[in-house]
């Protein structure tokens, strides 16, 4: 994937402050889920005065870090760095007027201190637009430190382009922190100690000659040629030329990102939704399923219990069942003996007098024996009393005679 890097000079009312830039986010920033690094530290850079090397500072944004020691570090290279360039341009005009002493020339540099404080920042992205971090980091080998160099050659060569010189840099600082990519925000004071002039008049010598519409066309070549510088010396690729595409401000961007970040939430809310119902209707298909074996293994059970009270009762009837078969017979016996009746035509008799749909425990055959064997019982003692009323008349009868 091609990484473009990209160079925007900051207009005068697009200038970051200082207490952003070192003290404290802006408000969105510190919100963790609109802005999931804010808990990296980033890193300020600046020169040394007497060997002109870069020296690194970690530090950190969030609220509650008062990182005023470095606004100040960065205002008093502003002051020290501003007192050189007006004894600089006032030596400069010095000579200058001495070498034409008729000549008007102000020896004092005019610009306030405020006026020469200028910025650009360095960006990244891509062809397509959509250049994530981790993208950017591993193009870097995931390595901060080789990152960070990058960005101090490449502001190093655009300074140089303007004619400066690393000296002029009051602080690179690198925000890691903020949502999106990282990138570098160099302030720098717009004085050159090689031309004795300012930024300002240098760039009204691109081509003095030029009309308006040739002077603007100039410029924007000018401009233009940064992004080859960075690409060139970060090792990038370079952007579109003559590309109409708008760079978007940092509230624009801000605004963008959240509105991303909105629609991502309610994407992954519809998503979560659906994946909650598709839960809910498997765990109901699992209930149901549940439930069925639970119903199929209760009518087992049922089917298991009945078997076993059957066969409970079954046992209790054959363990009466001997005495009862005893009876029966005994009484079936009796009545042959006394009647003369076949066994089997007992059997069927009794047998007949029954609902044969119906269920006949021993309970109900010895129940009926028994009433079977009162009723010969009770014959027996009528035939015994019509026998003994029988000899009394023949007796009385034998008598009279």
């Amino acid at each position: 994937m091609r990484i473009i890097a990209i160079y925007r000079q900051a207009k005068l009312n697009q200038k970051s402050s200082l207490s952003h830039l070192l003290v404290v986010n802006e408000i969105t920033n510190q919100d963790a889920e609109l802005n999931p690094n804010h808990a990296e530290k980033d890193i300020l850079i600046t020169i040394n005065n007497y060997n002109q090397q870069p020296e690194f500072i970690e530090y950190s944004r969030n609220l509650g870090h008062d990182n005023s020691h470095l606004v100040k570090l960065i205002e008093d290279k502003e002051i020290q760095l501003y007192s050189e360039a007006q004894a600089d341009y006032e030596n400069h005009k010095k000579l200058e007027k001495l070498a034409n002493p008729t000549k008007k020339i102000r020896t004092k540099l005019q610009p306030k201190i405020d006026t020469l404080r200028k910025e650009f920042i360095i960006g990244f992205g891509n062809q397509f637009g959509n250049l994530n971090r981790s993208e950017l980091l591993a193009h870097f080998n995931n390595d901060k430190q080789q990152l960070t160099k990058s960005l101090i050659d490449g502001a190093i060569a655009c300074l140089e382009h303007k004619q400066l010189s690393a000296k002029n840099i009051l602080g690179i600082t690198i925000h890691f922190s903020e949502k999106g990519l990282p990138h570098a925000h160099i302030v720098y004071q717009d004085y050159s100690f090689s031309q004795h002039t300012t930024g300002n008049q240098l760039d009204k010598k691109i081509d003095p000659s030029a009309d308006k519409k040739t002077a603007y066309k100039n410029k924007i070549q000018h401009f233009a040629k940064y992004q080859d510088i960075l690409a060139d010396t970060m090792n990038l690729s370079r952007g579109q030329r003559n590309s109409r595409t708008k760079n978007q401000s940092i509230r624009e961007f801000e605004k963008t990102m959240e509105i991303e970040k909105k629609n991502e939430n309610l994407a992954q809310i519809k998503l979560n939704e659906q994946i909650a119902l598709s839960q809910i209707e498997i765990f109901k298909q699992q209930q149901n399923q549940k439930l069925k074996v639970i119903d199929y293994e209760i009518t087992e059970k049922q089917s298991q219990l009945d078997n076993l009270s059957n066969k409970i009762n079954i046992a209790k009837y054959l363990a009466k069942a001997p005495f009862e078969l005893n009876a029966i017979s005994k009484a079936f016996d009796n009545l042959h003996s006394i009647y003369g009746i076949e066994r089997n035509e007992l059997i069927n008799n009794f047998k007949s007098g029954y609902n044969q749909n119906a269920l006949i425990s021993f309970d109900d055959v010895i129940k009926q024996t028994k009433e079977k064997q009162q009723e010969l019982d009770q014959q027996k003692l009528s035939d015994g009393k019509l026998n003994k009323l029988i000899n009394s008349l023949s007796i009385n009868q034998r008598m009279r005679k």
